[in-house]
């Protein structure tokens, strides 16, 4: 080749070169880039934008006398915003309980848990402020319940700890190797109430005194993870988050840790114990309105008796199984003469069994659906917060109780009744001493002669 033709040759290659060197930087290490970008943020954070992932349980935090002015403040998701203190201002008592429960009750009756698709589900899960969750009143599930009560509870005054939890059972079956099935968890609430921490379930109305906050085992079978201001002071922003976050923790937790706590539950909005079948208890919720029941199957009841002590308890029984399960109420509810108080036909009911502490109400139908009606009329509303038994209305003629029940309200009832009991008869015994000679002496004769005639011919025909 010559000499002239390979200089030309040269310089076009150079040229060539110049060009791929100015666009290698770009485009040549771009690839590279962003590869470890993503090796990056899935090793730190999960990968797919999940910044927030948990790599451990977060559960270090403060419950001293200093740090209650924390947990009153506003978080990024659960802010008090005007409407929010305006509810509740509306729902405040002078007792604190009475406004625990208000709040608790308002929550749980005037928001619905929504089940729809699940993109739609992704798109708000952990997205949404509580004034959001408020205006909207349709929730995901439990961790959109604990963001609007930690918002009402501040704004009433109460200090309020966000925990997030794992279901023990799911954690075990993680550890053993099973990732088939779905995770587990739940959101309580630490509340600070009369100078003590109680444990508040988000969804349930339950909650538990002598509660250990530094004891991360939970009551209904969870393990505390987390615990902050709310869901965004964790970092869980989303559905991918909070599970990424869940792998991380189950790996890290040990099982043999898991004890049960020993906590005192109590109920902030069921008042009421129904004990009956699972058909009749279904049939009853879809006919109310945020009317919750601890509810009891018999089964339950005789094997844990203590559920139903101190409480008001709501008995329905269909007719056609009362003659054969009546009785096994009687033990773990503590009814002596049960003979007497509870019969077998099923026509003597329904009736009101009145204790010291309690009043237990048994009614029978025989469907699922008159049962709900019945059962609506023994009850009602005390106060706009509290549910209770009307033991004058559960029972039928004649079946007074013998011991008057704690209620003030229910005594006065109690004993008017059995005033106005003792003055019928009385009065009924005045009117037939005056009366009955009356008519023996004056209508007796007159009638006689005038019948006589008339019902002899009628036999003879």
């Amino acid at each position: 080749m010559p000499e002239e033709e390979c200089i030309i040759v040269h310089q076009m290659n150079e040229n060539k070169l110049k060009k791929r060197s100015g666009f290698l930087p770009i485009f040549g290490f771009l690839p590279i880039h962003f590869f470890l970008l993503c090796v990056w943020g899935f090793l730190v954070a999960g990968c797919g934008g999940t910044s927030g992932v948990l790599r451990s349980p977060r559960l270090k935090v403060e419950h001293g006398s200093k740090s209650l002015d924390r947990w009153l403040r506003s978080g990024e998701q659960s802010e008090i915003t005007p409407e929010i203190q305006e509810l509740a201002k509306k729902l405040e008592a002078e007792d604190p309980w009475v406004t625990l429960r208000r709040i608790n009750r308002w929550v749980l009756t005037h928001n619905k848990q929504v089940k729809r698709s699940r993109a739609w589900r992704k798109s708000v899960f952990r997205k949404r402020t509580a004034a959001q969750l408020l205006n909207s009143g349709e929730m995901t599930g439990c961790g959109d319940f604990a963001v609007l009560l930690a918002a009402l509870f501040r704004a009433a005054g109460f200090p309020t700890v966000y925990v997030g939890s794992l279901k023990k059972d799911w954690v075990r079956g993680w550890a053993d190797g099973n990732r088939s099935g779905s995770f587990m968890g739940h959101s309580f609430l630490e509340v600070y109430v009369n100078g003590e921490w109680i444990l508040v379930d988000s969804t349930e109305g339950y909650y538990w005194r002598g509660y250990d906050p530094k004891n991360p085992n939970l009551p209904r079978g969870y393990y505390a993870y987390g615990k902050g201001v709310d869901p965004w002071d964790l970092g869980i922003k989303s559905l991918p988050i909070l599970i990424q976050s869940m792998k991380n923790i189950a790996e890290k937790i040990d099982p043999d840790e898991f004890k049960k706590p020993s906590y005192r539950q109590g109920f902030l909005t069921p008042h009421l114990v129904l004990v009956s079948s699972p058909k009749v208890f279904k049939t009853l919720k879809e006919r109310t309105k945020g009317l919750r029941f601890l509810f009891l199957s018999i089964k339950r009841l005789e094997k844990n008796p203590d559920k139903a002590g101190g409480k008001n308890v709501l008995v329905l029984m269909k007719t056609k199984i009362l003659p054969r399960r009546i009785h096994r109420i009687a033990s773990p509810l503590n009814i002596d003469s049960f003979k007497e108080k509870l019969p077998l036909d099923e026509s003597k009911y329904p009736r009101v069994v009145i204790q010291k502490d309690r009043a237990i109400c048994v009614a029978a139908a025989p469907s699922a659906k008159e049962l709900a009606k019945k059962a609506l009329s023994f009850i009602k509303v005390r106060d706009g917060d509290e549910h209770a038994l009307r033991p004058e209305l559960c029972r039928r003629p004649g079946n007074s109780p013998k011991n008057s029940p704690t209620n003030a309200s229910a005594n006065k009832t109690e004993k008017s009744a059995a005033k106005n009991q003792e003055r019928r008869p009385a009065k009924g015994h005045t009117k037939a001493s005056v009366k009955a000679p009356a008519k023996a002496s004056v209508k007796a004769p007159a009638k006689a002669p005038a019948k006589a005639p008339v019902k002899g011919p009628a036999k003879a025909r």
